[in-house]
């Protein structure tokens, strides 16, 4: 049985998402990261794994403390 995944956003794709996501929530630490989390996924559609976006999110928000 073959099962159906999406094709995966690029790296680069991905950061360009995140960053519109963490400025149209108006995110700024690390305590935001669920609303961004939220952001990315639903403009993702779950075509990035999460830990990857996880570990963005928490990279970019902890540089803007």
């Amino acid at each position: 049985m073959k099962l159906y995944l999406p094709e995966e956003i690029t790296p680069e794709t991905l950061r360009v998402i995140i960053d519109e996501a963490i400025n149209e929530t108006g995110a700024s630490t690390p305590k935001d990261m669920g609303m961004v989390m939220k952001a990315v996924m639903a403009k993702t559609k779950h075509s990035a794994d999460g830990k990857v976006i996880s570990s963005i999110v928490n990279e970019k928000l902890s540089k803007s403390e």
